[in-house]
């Protein structure tokens, strides 16, 4: 009976002893993961870059040689708010091999990445509208985290919760974190997940950045952008002050309207219905004002060159005092080229940026002829000097008093 007492006692004290080595390589695992997550709570740059290189967040960027300081702060601004708490760590001591499963608290990876990918495509719409070279270039490895530091300092991110899987194997008497993209991207709350994600904005939401920032334009990067070399493109001073009473027309009138929208995939069709100037209104008043001169002595004495300049100053007047506006629908295609979606730019656009004013009406100006007394009588001789010309094909009915 004494016997079985001991051999039971030295049983209990084999498994508390079991159970005491098994807390303390538990423990051992749990402080290895502590002390490397307090690293990036706490920001160090070394420890950041050993689990998230900067290549990493943007694959496709240009020109990866220069790194500077304001990339490092991008990541000291994301894990200005990061957070942990191990929940559970297992081991396996004949494998050698833990895991530790922690809850994670990052910003909202999603929401910034959705920020970023919209402000990104805003900026290559620039570039692209831009009539001089920029020294921005919006490829760059620095420009990428240029424009995500601009959106972490400006923008205040809600704050969520992510599982996360730490992966450790013994070496010796230490145990090393397994690093890898998974855990680099669960680290950062998916954000290399959201910024590869080629539908991470709408086809929609694409459309949207598209039209706020034509919205916002000049009229050199408009007449770039859009191609209106027809309406804009003009050495004459007053002809250049009519286009940009056009072009301030659009800023006083441009609106628009998302109305549906058709994902089919790789390719996309956006409705949008452009509100803008009245170009039919701003002709008819021009038009209206124009022949009521046109019909006046004073137009002849004037002579081509003053008739020219009078008919610029109704034009100039008719735009500047324009209150009318139009609607057009304007039917949009969109690719997705396995990256984001692009818009094809169709010449309905522009159309609907300028009221669907037409090339022929906007040369108006110069088309319009004003045919004087003399010019009249000029026009006559040549018609009696012509062979052709046959006094019996007049109709008899024609009063010569």
């Amino acid at each position: 009976m004494e016997l079985k007492r001991q051999i039971s006692f030295l049983l209990l004290c084999f498994l508390f002893l079991l159970t005491g080595c098994g807390n303390s390589v538990k423990k051992e695992v749990e402080k290895v993961v502590s002390n490397e997550l307090d690293l990036l709570k706490n920001f160090d740059s070394t420890t950041t870059q050993g689990y998230i290189p900067y290549e990493d967040l943007f694959p496709d960027a240009t020109d990866t040689s220069h790194l500077s300081a304001e990339m490092e702060e991008v990541f000291s601004l994301f894990f200005k708010d990061f957070d942990y708490k191990i929940m559970e760590v297992k081991v396996d001591q004949e494998a050698k091999k833990a895991t530790a499963s922690v809850r994670l608290t990052t910003i909202d990876s999603r929401a910034l990445a959705k920020d970023f990918a919209a402000a990104h495509l805003k900026q290559s719409i620039l570039e692209n509208a831009d009539t001089v070279s920029s020294s921005t270039n919006s490829s760059s490895l620095e420009d990428h985290y240029l424009l995500l530091g601009k959106m972490l300092k400006t923008k205040k991110y809600k704050e969520v919760e992510t599982n996360c899987t730490i992966h450790l194997l013994q070496n010796g008497d230490d145990w090393i974190i397994q690093k890898n993209e998974n855990l680099e991207n669960e680290l950062v709350g998916g954000l290399l997940t959201y910024l590869s994600d080629p539908n991470i904005l709408t086809p929609s939401e694409t459309v949207d950045v598209y039209m706020k920032t034509l919205k916002k334009m000049d009229t050199e990067q408009l007449n770039t952008y859009l191609n209106l070399d027809a309406v804009l493109n003009t050495d004459d001073e007053q002809e250049k002050e009519i286009a940009t009473a056009l072009v301030k027309q659009i800023h006083k009138c441009f609106n628009y309207e998302i109305k549906d929208a058709t994902d089919h995939g790789y390719t996309a069709n956006v409705n949008v219905a452009v509100t803008s100037f009245d170009s039919a209104s701003i002709l008819e008043k021009y038009e209206t004002k124009l022949d009521k001169y046109l019909a006046t002595p004073e137009a002849v004495i004037d002579g081509e060159e003053g008739r020219l300049a009078k008919s610029q100053e109704y034009l100039l007047d008719a735009i500047k005092n324009n209150k009318a506006t139009s609607k057009t629908d304007v039917p949009i295609e969109l690719v997705n080229d396995g990256k984001t979606w692009n818009v094809e730019l169709n010449s309905k656009i522009g159309q609907a940026l300028f009221g669907n004013l037409s090339s022929s009406s906007a040369n108006i100006v110069t088309d319009k002829e004003v045919t004087s007394e003399d010019d009249q009588t000029d026009m006559e001789d040549e018609e009696y000097e012509d062979s052709s010309y046959d006094i019996d094909a007049y109709d008899e009915s024609y009063d010569y008093e």
